[in-house]
């Protein structure tokens, strides 16, 4: 008779039903067993897209290497040229070329080697400066950094306004020396470069990039 009940309650389905009383019993441990399975598909699944997010999020440690390196260069280009501290340099560097383009100031600082309190002095220099926008996400008290990617033609629109300055600086050292004075050829050697340079650039176009802006 056992053996008739098992075949009964197998007759249905390959599976045990847990609902019939005779097969209460074995219905409840496969339902456990795989409630455990999926839950145990669920961590691996998360899991697997945490490391790819994570993967995409941080670079490998040759190319974080040698993102590092190329911030480091931007950092000095911008010491030797436009006399920023190399640490200003670094973080314009790491926020062009870092991804994703909005960093925090934890972020950038892991990424460039820099300690929290020079950081913050610096950001807060270039944002002054009109390089870096800073904003919050809705719901996170985090702020986050990012390249403000008009800023680039500001910047170069200002220092050729600055050229007029030198305009100005040669014409009161002309008067100074007089203008049939020998010193006043070297005067006019700057005058006349940084004038010609001025109104070769004063109206070209701007970059492609604002064209629809």
């Amino acid at each position: 008779m056992a053996l008739v009940g098992a075949r009964a309650c197998g007759s249905q389905s390959k599976l045990p039903n847990p609902l019939r009383s005779d097969c209460l019993g074995s219905g409840v441990a496969l339902q456990t067993k795989w409630n455990r399975c999926t839950l145990a598909l669920e961590v691996i699944i998360i899991s697997v897209v945490t490391e790819f997010s994570r993967a995409e999020r941080h670079p490998s440690h040759a190319e974080g290497a040698a993102l590092l390196a190329w911030a480091d260069r931007v950092g000095e280009f911008f010491e030797v040229n436009y006399g920023m501290p190399p640490i200003t340099g670094r973080i314009v560097g790491w926020l062009v070329i870092c991804d994703p383009a909005e960093q925090s100031a934890g972020e950038i600082a892991a990424a460039i080697k820099a300690s929290r309190a020079s950081l913050t002095t610096n950001i807060r220099a270039l944002i002054d400066g009109g390089l870096v926008r800073r904003r919050r996400r809705a719901g996170q008290r985090t702020a986050y950094y990012r390249i403000d990617d008009a800023a680039w033609e500001r910047v170069i629109r200002h220092r050729i306004a600055s050229l007029a300055a030198i305009d100005r600086l040669t014409g009161e050292g002309l008067r100074l020396v007089g203008a049939g004075s020998p010193r006043a050829a070297r005067l006019r050697a700057v005058q006349e470069t940084f004038a010609w340079f001025e109104a070769l650039i004063a109206d070209a176009p701007g970059p492609p990039s604002s064209a629809g802006a």
